[in-house]
């Protein structure tokens, strides 16, 4: 079957939703094509596009700040080819599933992990011997004469090792890479972004997991990890086409498992002794002296942590965030004395939130000192918990799935406590701190190169900017 993918998005980024469903349908012998609505680069003839191609099956992968604009592509598909159906899949349609399905030029919708569901939707449109009905597809909500058919849920997949690699041709992953590094998060030359691991043990109260452990509860474990062999080989395949300077592992929290860890460690320092690589931690996973010398000693040379709020007594209620901010100041300077660099992420705008709040965040990490500190403006996603918060209390905003970058004061919830204005004024503070600590990091890594004279000395604004 000859199938199209489609999104709206920002930029020239790579899509690894897209990516690992391309993989898993051409492993099965299909012919897979990407068709991109790019913002602020001009109108494409998409229609034509499709024509060109004459797809047997489109589909839409979709965040929800996508939504929007993902209608208006399946309006405009449909027009260029009423006959082909329509799939819509990704974080939206899994927590907004009736709203997907809703749309008069949506055919099918999927839940959860869609490798497995996809498929079986491909092979009962081809006829396939063996193939389930359509109306009977797990995971698939479909229309049957104007009725909704709502299939159950199936459980995750379990092997993660039986997965294909990531599908990077269908991006032209190789021009993504060459040209402008932005396939990654640091925009640094020839850094390359993999996986590890899918899902997270933790139910952070605004964080997309907590959706998908109670969507998965009582299927198995949702947080699974690949093998450590199955990861080295993705890694040197990558390797041999690339020339790769730095991986990053997008993995929700890396290294959870010690024993995987430890094997990871050795493993990757005989197989990469002079290739880097960033990792997402916990803060509670500082804590493990093994596991911060595990990362320095196979190369880690930075970590994200989420911070979120510097208010202790705020993160507890209402973000399922129980660590204190001496955990937090500690954790870091723990990371620093491994020589491991740190990036926090935060937020802003959060319900029931204030300017104080806000300013204490600040405060909290000028005495965490991380070498980059990255702000986003709270928008709250579907199928967590501080959306229906928002929802309940009427924050949300009209155009809560306007498309947007998750920078704009302008899109935050709209709550007594603190307006737009309010956040746009503390978000210029939080800019002026990141300045403050750029400068110290130069400083160190200047201390750092001093001392060696082998070490390597990258951009230190090569950071995506937050």
């Amino acid at each position: 079957m000859r199938i199209v993918f489609s999104e709206y998005t920002f930029d020239k980024w790579f899509n690894t939703g897209i990516a690992a469903l391309s993989g898993f349908l051409k492993a099965d012998g299909h012919e897979v094509h990407l068709v991109r609505h790019i913002d602020g680069l001009g109108e494409i003839d998409y229609e034509a596009k499709l024509k060109e191609i004459q797809p047997d099956l489109i589909a839409f992968s979709t965040m929800s700040f996508q939504w929007g604009m993902t209608q208006e592509l399946a309006k405009l598909a449909k027009k260029a080819l009423p006959d082909v159906p329509i799939l819509v899949g990704g974080y939206h349609s899994t927590f907004h599933t009736e709203d997907v399905i809703a749309c008069e030029n949506v055919d099918y919708a999927c839940r959860g992990e869609g490798e497995e569901p996809m498929l079986d939707l491909v092979r009962a449109l081809e006829g396939k011997p063996g193939s389930p009905e359509i109306g009977k597809i797990q995971s698939i909500w479909s229309k049957n004469s104007g009725d909704i058919v709502q299939n159950p849920v199936r459980p995750p997949v379990n092997d993660l090792d039986k997965l294909p690699f990531w599908d990077r041709d269908l991006f032209d992953y190789d021009k993504i890479f060459k040209e402008t590094g932005r396939a990654a998060l640091f925009h640094e030359p020839h850094n390359m972004a993999v996986a590890a691991a899918r899902g997270c043990p933790w139910t952070c109260t605004y964080c997309s997991n907590e959706g998908y452990l109670r969507l998965y509860k009582g299927m198995g474990r949702y947080p699974r990890v690949r093998s450590v062999d199955d990861v080295m080989a993705e890694l040197k395949e990558l390797a041999a086409r690339y020339p790769i300077a730095k991986f990053e592992f997008w993995d929700e929290v890396f290294g959870v498992n010690p024993r995987w860890m430890d094997e990871f460690a050795v493993t990757y320092k005989r197989e990469f002794p002079n290739t880097p690589y960033t990792c997402f931690l916990r803060i509670e996973q500082t804590k493990s002296e093994k596991l911060l010398k595990n990362l320095a000693d196979s190369g880690c040379s930075m970590v994200l942590m989420g911070t979120e709020s510097g208010d202790e007594e705020y993160r507890k209620k209402y973000l399922g965030r129980t660590m204190t901010n001496a955990s937090l100041i500690e954790g870091y300077r723990r990371l620093r004395e491994n020589g491991i660099e740190t990036t926090s992420l935060n937020m802003m705008g959060l319900p029931f939130e204030t300017v104080e709040n806000m300013r204490r965040t600040i405060d909290l990490n000028r005495s965490m000192e991380p070498d980059v500190m990255c702000i986003f403006v709270f928008q709250p996603f579907p199928g967590t918990i501080l959306y229906d918060i928002c929802k309940k209390e009427g924050y949300l905003p009209e155009d809560t799935f306007k498309p947007s970058w998750l920078l704009a004061p302008e899109l935050a919830i709209r709550q007594p406590s603190v307006t737009p204005e309010e956040i746009a004024k503390v978000h210029q503070e939080f800019l002026q701190l990141q300045g403050e600590l750029e400068e110290k990091r130069i400083a160190r890594r200047r201390a750092k190169a001093m001392a060696s004279t082998n070490a390597a000395d990258p951009d230190p604004t090569a950071f995506i900017s937050m």
